[in-house]
């Protein structure tokens, strides 16, 4: 069977004798004889539909039921029984091919709530495995998942998904302005074309969609998961909601999707959000078309016999649900219908069979009749063929002609060309030859002065090569020696500031061992009679080894000592800090406590000052305001009575005249009632009248048609 592999998929009922035994065992419910091919498009709605969860618009990846019977949250999520009681379903050509093709095994299954007598629970998995556990009530039904299967969605029920998530590569451009702009209107038509702003309280706009707040987006988000989950309660803030969420409905897209980048989902990352909001609408107008039985599919099979299995599946899963047991009506209903179609197919098939014959027998008599066409056929297709082939022949013949003429023109040019040159070559050779001769030089002093030429240019260029390489070798020593007295500078530079900063230079420094100089005395470092010096030349005659090095490691002993004797008395002084500090820290304590209880006293004085004062206020205020009230009281009962008598007054003089306008009005609408009683009589006469002449019109139409069909008839058989 063909299905639009982007919405269904056909899946295959097995046959009685694998699982008809396992089915009674089961369920109880009986099995159902014979194979049937069970269509998607034939589930009814009231009864029972099919769920796919659906991967960027692609093949729903699972199969997941929808009972009418319970809309419920997750505790009861896989309705699956009631559209799929005692069928097992395969689809065992697509199992290994597309990744929204599956296949299933589905069977009637309960929740354990206490009874004794209720079927074992089946576990509904990719790999077609069921597994039974002894359960008790018949109210609801479970549906799992083995790992690394398929996302299961269930719209009444909720949804039970996998440990694991196919995770794709995300291909759409969702950075795309005019994308974006897109799916941003086909959202906002979806949410506005279904009452979003009445279910959620909260109105949008095409902004919204395109840089929305956070509420915006927790809004939409929320009602459009709800249209696949009635039942669930968004319990968590969003970013703790969605990753999961989305993971359960089997969204491949999800490293698109982060926490931190959820908490505002605005700016550079809203394409990617945007696009989940698409996908589940996507989905979300699958299950609607599902539901309004819009499927958008063009199958010749006849689905009637689906819909029988459907209709008993149906009724014996409501009356599992109540507890009953006889499903021997239903079978009979069943069976009865499948009668009635055979009997009808039967019908059709004899009919069909009859036409064949008939055409059969006309083809023959046509073949008969013609018996030199084929022979004729084969004639014309050789003349054809012939006729082709000249043609092509002809064509190629005067493609030919018109090549070789442009050739040939070519040709001729080109040797008139070439006899030109070679008149004004042999002009040159002999002017060339009078020039050599006028000036006394034979052919053999040429060559000898050609090959003196060519000696002395091969010694030039091998010492210009030899050049080259000289000045190339001094280049890099002078590179070299260039180095070399950069870092003897820079290391005599920091020697010097060294020395000046620890005080040892130059000579009669503070610390200068000895009085000693120290510094390196470096003139003209490449210049000749420097060239081999040796280093007490540079340290004003001292010997390095026996003077400047003892020097210094006595003055760095020095330096130790001074150091030790800093440190120790810092940690002597960072002591008394200390303790001074202590005691600062006490009194400062004591000084906060005596603030704080000046402050409560002070407080309590302050709030005792103040009940009294207002305390005496108020009852004088209160005094005053009570004798004003009685003093006002007096004089409002005198104008309430005076007022009482005028109203009294006024009031017998209205009722006076409503009840003359009472009756003025009365008579007013007894005329108008009397009227349109007599256009309603006059009109219904009319209308019968037209009728009774529409009637007569309708009979004599009949006649003249029957007495036309009847001569039809006599005219016929003559």
């Amino acid at each position: 069977m063909s299905q639009d592999t982007h919405l269904f998929s056909a899946f295959k009922l097995s046959a009685r004798e694998n699982n008809a035994a396992y089915l009674e065992n089961t369920t109880g419910i009986p099995a159902i004889s014979g194979s049937v091919l069970f269509n998607r498009a034939s589930l009814p709605h009231q009864s029972s539909s099919m769920r796919h969860s659906m991967a960027g618009g692609g093949p729903r990846q699972s199969m997941v039921p929808r009972s009418s019977f319970h809309r419920q949250s997750i505790a009861a999520s896989s309705h699956l029984a009631e559209g799929m009681a005692a069928l097992t379903i395969t689809n065992q050509n697509t199992l290994n091919a597309a990744p929204g093709s599956v296949r299933a095994t589905t069977a009637r299954k309960a929740i354990a709530h206490g009874q004794q007598n209720a079927p074992p629970t089946m576990n509904y998995g990719v790999g077609g495995g069921l597994s039974s556990s002894q359960t008790g009530s018949r109210k609801s039904s479970t549906l799992g998942l083995k790992s690394g299967s398929m996302t299961s969605v269930g719209r009444g029920g909720g949804f039970v998904a996998s440990s694991t998530a196919v995770m794709m590569k995300d291909t759409r451009p969702i950075r795309d302005r005019a994308y974006q702009n897109m799916i941003a209107n086909s959202v906002y038509e979806y949410l506005i074309n279904n009452n979003f702003e009445l279910d959620m309280k909260h109105s949008i706009t095409p902004k919204s969609l395109k840089s929305p707040t956070q509420k915006d987006f927790v809004m939409m988000f929320q009602w459009l998961f709800r249209r696949l989950d009635p039942g669930y309660k968004f319990t968590k803030s969003i970013e703790n909601e969605v990753i999961p969420l989305m993971k359960i409905a089997g969204y491949p897209y999800l490293d698109t999707l982060s926490k931190s980048q959820l908490v505002a989902v605005g700016g550079q990352n809203w394409g990617a959000y945007l696009a989940m909001l698409y996908w589940l609408v996507e989905i979300a107008e699958t299950f609607d078309a599902f539901d309004n039985k819009d499927y958008d599919i063009d199958e010749p099979e006849d689905t009637g016999l689906n819909q029988i299995v459907i209709n008993y599946i149906t009724k014996s899963y409501s009356a599992f649900l109540q507890n009953e047991d006889d499903y021997s009506e239903y079978e009979a209903e069943m069976r009865e219908s499948f009668e009635e179609r055979i009997a009808a197919i039967k019908t059709t098939t004899d009919e069909y069979a009859k036409q064949k014959q008939k055409f059969e027998q006309e083809l023959q008599d046509m073949e008969q009749s013609l018996p030199s066409l084929a022979a004729l056929q084969n004639k014309g297709e050789a003349l054809e063929s012939d006729l082709a082939k000249f043609q092509e022949y002809i064509e190629n013949m005067e493609k030919r002609k018109t090549k070789w003429s442009t050739m040939l023109e070519n040709i001729n040019e080109e040797l008139t060309t070439m006899e030109q040159e070679f008149t004004t070559l042999e002009k040159e050779k002999a002017t060339l030859e009078e020039k050599i001769a006028g000036q006394g030089l034979a052919p053999a002093d040429i060559d000898n002065i050609i090959g003196q030429r060519e000696q002395l240019s091969k010694a030039i260029q091998g010492n210009d090569a030899k050049s080259s390489e000289i000045t190339r070798k001094l280049q890099e020593k002078e590179q070299l020696a260039r180095q070399a007295f950069d870092s003897l500078d820079t290391a005599v530079q920091r020697y010097t500031s060294l020395g000046y900063r620890i005080g040892i230079l130059p000579a009669g420094a503070p610390n200068c061992p000895e009085s000693r100089n120290f510094e390196i005395s470096l003139s003209s470092p490449l210049a000749e009679e420097n060239l081999g010096a040796r280093p007490n030349a540079i340290l004003n005659g001292l010997d390095l080894r026996h003077e400047v090095r003892p020097a210094l490691q006595k003055f760095r002993m020095e330096v130790a000592a001074k150091v030790h004797k800093a440190q120790d008395e810092s940690i002597r002084l960072q002591s008394l800090l200390d303790r001074v500090a202590e005691v600062l820290a006490d009194k400062r304590d004591q000084l906060d406590t005596l603030e704080a209880q000046i402050s409560a006293a002070k407080i309590t004085y302050d709030e005792a000052f103040e009940t009294m004062t207002s305390d005496a206020s108020s009852s004088h205020a209160e005094i005053e305001k009570l004798e004003r009230k009685i003093q006002a009281m007096r004089i409002g009962v005198q104008d309430g009575r005076l007022q009482l008598e005028q109203r009294a007054e006024r009031v017998v003089i209205e009722y006076d005249h409503m009840q003359h306008a009472a009756e003025l009005i009365r008579e007013q609408m007894q005329r108008k009632i009397s009227d349109y009683i007599e256009k309603i009589v006059g009109f219904k006469l009319h209308v019968q009248a037209e009728l009774e002449e529409h009637e007569n019109f309708v009979v004599d139409e009949l006649e003249r048609q029957s007495k036309r069909s009847t001569g039809h008839d006599n005219e016929e058989p003559s």
